[in-house]
Formats: C-alpha cells, sequence, structure tokens
C-alpha cells in the first residue's frame, strides 16, 4: 500500500492502517517547520518512505548490518531520498523502544526527514556527527524533556566522530548553542562543516563549565 503526494511517497503495511492518516498529518505539519529552518521550498529529488513490518525485511535492506538498536535510516541516491523505518509494532521490539509511544514513532520519522533537509542543502556526511544528529534530534523534539547536561562524553569523542557517545549528549550540545548563541548561529554550524568543526570546543567548554 502507498500514499503519494508531488513530494514523497510512503510505501505501508497492514500493520500500520490505524495510525497512516495522522502519520501523515504529523509529518505534513512538521514537514513545513523543517523547510523554513532550512530554508526550502522543495526537495531536489523525490522522498521514498518505507515502511518495514519485520525485522527481517529491514535486516535483509541492511544488509544485515544493524545493531540490535536499529529502527531506522535516511538514504540517498542519484534519483531520490529514502526513509527506512521498522513499522511501530516492530520498533516496540527493539532495545530500549518497548515503551515508546505512538507520538515517538512519529518523531522518529521527522528525525529522518531532518537528515533529508539536511543532505539537501549541503553534503551531510562532511559534517560532525553531533552536528547532525543534534539537529535532528532539536527540530523533531525527540529529547525536549531532557535535562541540558553532558554525560561521559570528551571532546575528543566529538571531534573524531566516536559514534558510542549518548545521544542525550548531542542535543545538549546543539541545544546550548541555540541557548548561548542564537537559531543563525546554529545554522552555520549545521551547513558549514568547517564552521561546525571549528566551533565544537567552544560549545563543549562552555557546556562543561556550566
Amino acid at each position: 500500500m502507498k500514499y503519494e503526494t508531488n513530494e514523497y511517497i510512503i510505501f505501508y503495511n497492514d500493520c500500520d492502517k490505524e495510525y497512516i492518516d495522522d502519520l501523515i498529518k504529523y509529518f505534513e505539519t512538521e514537514k513545513e517547520k523543517i523547510f523554513e529552518f532550512f530554508d526550502i521550498k522543495k526537495l531536489k529529488k523525490k522522498l521514498i518512505v518505507n515502511l518495514y513490518d519485520t525485522i527481517e525485511k529491514y535486516a535483509e535492506y541492511r544488509k544485515y548490518h544493524l545493531s540490535e538498536t536499529s529502527v531506522g535510516n535516511f538514504d540517498a541516491d542519484n534519483n531520490n531520498y529514502y526513509i527506512h523505518m521498522l513499522s511501530y509494532k516492530e520498533l516496540l521490539k527493539r532495545k530500549g523502544y518497548n515503551e515508546k509511544k505512538l507520538i515517538d514513532f512519529y518523531k522518529l520519522l521527522v528525525h529522518e526527514f531532518v537528515h533529508v533537509c539536511h543532505d539537501n542543502i549541503a553534503p551531510i556526511m562532511s559534517s560532525l556527527i553531533w552536528i547532525r544528529e543534534g539537529i535532528a534530534i532539536l527540530l523533531s523534539h525527540q529529547y525536549d524533556n531532557f535535562e541540558i547536561k553532558l554525560v561521559d562524553c570528551k571532546l575528543e569523542q566529538l571531534l573524531n566522530n566516536d559514534n558510542k557517545v549518548y545521544y542525550n549528549n548531542y542535543y545538549s550540545l546543539i541545544k546550548s548553542a541555540l541557548i548561548n548563541n542564537g537559531i543563525d548561529y546554529v545554522k552555520k554550524l549545521v551547513l558549514d562543516s568547517e564552521f561546525g568543526k571549528e566551533e565544537t570546543s567552544k560549545i563543549y567548554n562552555e557546556l562543561i563549565s556550566k
């Protein structure tokens, strides 16, 4: 089954029917806000969203290179952008996700869409992990109720793209940068990878000094 507009297609399953209309409505609302942040009128390529109703199908797409916490990801080729996600019933079976609500599932889609928009403007993989994940968490409102602080996070890990850093640290850093320096500063962090690298130590030190 699929839902299609001029901008995107969502392929979904029987298990997604009960919430697909609400998911689309939520996505449409958040999409416009993210477009505004990135100053985008439309995507350069069509977006394809694939929802997987079994972990086996998702694992096959990922060529079985997935951790026990893998639930979704962003991808792209010359023709399209892609978001691949587990359906909600499958997401609940993954480590750390068993108590997630439907709204968390919706926010995951928005998180991956932030990556799409980021890459639409500037090569996303040239950005530090903490910046590209931090802005996706911030704009999708996944961690809005989290305390802004660093836990088991060293500056060297951020600069070296250590993927073992907790995601709450990414959120804390980008939120701190927003509070201390404003939205235009954060936009430059996201869209200018060299500026982001240069400013990382400043943002880190501002946060740990509090």
